[in-house]
């Protein structure tokens, strides 16, 4: 039921799908970010980068734009770009001296965001900067303990995930931290997505011993915890069910069903699932691998039994 979207020449970092815009955003490492039809899965449009690996990507629908940013660790330093999505033209373009990680367009705060840090052991602090998308001005600084690994935009508030270990809450507004806690001593919160009932999900990863945990976190706290063989990459909440795809490093593709607490259905990828996305205008899952293929699944072939 696998159907083949696209085939990067390195691995797939970002995925980011608009049904507003009828596109998914596509970057890899090899310095490209491609722009797929929702409807036809056909590549509407390759944009021009700055030839460093693209590490995350966004939409902003309400501007018609794609967003990116680009570096490599041992500059610490990255290109961030806004990219028209009608002509492909490049509307901005900047050098910025952190090393972007990760990055999400919230059109609530007509602002992109951007986690960044350093991966020097001597000087391992992370930010989440807000930016005005428009001219890439930056808006406010949050400082981090670590480099950070994730964001989510969830219930007006601002959530990231840092290599301190530390999972904070950010008033986007005024900039106070508003809650922290942290995982356990040699794991690394990895991934933030967005669940129902004011709750959130986050991966935590062991990447030395092969090991990860899907936990799913509501207002009172833990709801849900499960311990997967390999780290989990990617969270995707499936839409009109209570299961939620998790994309793990071994190249398998879980459907964990949140209310029987199962695996509901396990599908074997080519290689580690880095990046998951919904694809709500024909009903299917996107995966994006390491290996740079980029493929979607229906998600009535994903739920059944």
């Amino acid at each position: 039921m696998e159907t083949p979207l696209l085939a990067c020449a390195a691995p797939v970092s970002s995925l980011c799908a608009s049904p507003e815009l009828g596109l998914v955003a596509v970057g890899d490492t090899s310095g490209s970010v491609t722009l797929l039809d929702l409807s036809s899965g056909r590549v509407r449009a390759s944009l021009a980068t700055s030839g460093d690996p693209v590490l995350c990507v966004a939409l902003a629908a309400p501007l018609r734009a794609a967003l990116g940013a680009g570096g490599r660790a041992a500059k610490e330093s990255s290109t961030v770009a806004v990219w028209d999505v009608d002509s492909g033209a490049l509307r901005a373009e900047m050098k910025y001296k952190h090393l972007v990680t990760c990055l999400i367009f919230v059109p609530a705060l007509h602002a992109a965001i951007t986690g960044d840090g350093s991966f020097d052991q001597r000087s391992s602090t992370g930010r989440v900067v807000l930016w005005n998308p428009d001219t890439l001005e930056q808006h406010r600084k949050l400082q981090c303990a670590g480099a950070v690994t994730s964001l989510l935009y969830h219930q007006g508030l601002i959530l990231s995930a840092d290599r301190s270990r530390s999972i904070c809450t950010w008033h986007p507004e005024n900039g106070e931290k508003l809650q922290e806690f942290q995982v356990d001593s040699g794991q690394l919160p990895w991934c933030l997505s967005a669940a129902n009932e004011g709750r959130f999900a986050y991966s935590v990863c062991n990447f030395k011993e092969n090991f990860g945990c899907f936990c799913l976190r509501g207002p009172a706290g833990l709801e849900q915890s499960q311990v997967c063989d390999h780290p989990v990459l990617s969270i995707a909440f499936l839409p009109s069910a209570p299961v939620v795809a998790l994309g793990l490093r071994s190249g398998e593709l879980v459907l964990w069903d949140l209310e029987a607490r199962r695996p509901r259905r396990t599908v074997r990828l080519g290689s580690a699932v880095n990046a998951l996305a919904l694809n709500l205008v024909r009903g299917e899952l996107l995966a994006g691998e390491k290996s740079g293929a980029v493929s979607s699944w229906p998600l009535a072939f994903l739920l059944s039994d």
